[in-house]
């Protein structure tokens, strides 16, 4: 909500100061010696700035970082519509706010998957193909040696949305694992 920019800067450019949480230091502001001058605690929760995957509706200012990777497996011919629906399900059913999507990933045998790549395009986001033996090494707290049968790889979600989210932080880490939605699977890392 851009709305809720304007106290914000008001506050700045008045020589006051704002509130900024953000507990994973994900703007990087905690080593910054001269956050002082800008940031304290504020009686005014308008002039307050939370960074959060959480899809709060807190006031201020909330922002999301764009940091979370949706793996996706699914069977051959699903509709766009069900992986839309897997996806937005998972990101609702564990609180996260889907502003925080920065790619989807899948197994490279997927790379023609008609509804996976519109999936992608509808979203506007990347959509990254690991090889397989790259998924299959990669740990994961729910392996499946019947997926690895299939296709190669003991992951596809888990293993993907990891790959995906450490290629943007080395310390990615899962954050939602495997979660089967009819015939799509989703995990989410970051």
């Amino acid at each position: 909500d851009t709305s809720r920019i304007a106290p914000v800067n008001m506050t700045l450019a008045e020589g006051g100061r704002v509130t900024v949480h953000d507990p994973e230091n994900r703007l990087g502001l905690a080593d910054d010696a001269h956050m002082e001058k800008f940031f304290e605690l504020v009686d005014d929760p308008r002039a307050q700035v939370l960074v959060t995957r959480r899809a709060e509706s807190a006031p201020g200012l909330i922002l999301h970082p764009r940091d979370l990777c949706a793996g996706i497996g699914c069977r051959r011919g699903v509709s766009k519509d069900e992986i839309l629906q897997a996806l937005a399900g998972v990101i609702r059913d564990n609180g996260l706010a889907v502003t925080c999507l920065a790619r989807l990933a899948s197994v490279d045998l997927k790379a023609d998957e008609a509804g996976l790549l519109d999936a992608a395009r509808d979203l506007g986001l990347p959509l990254e193909f690991f090889d397989g033996s790259l998924l299959d090494g990669t740990p994961v707290p729910n392996p499946s040696e019947r997926v690895r049968d299939k296709i190669g790889a003991r992951s596809v979600c888990e293993a993907a949305s990891l790959q995906a989210a450490l290629k943007l932080n080395p310390a990615a880490r899962l954050i939602v694992p495997k979660t089967v939605c009819g015939n799509v699977t989703v995990a989410l890392a970051g």
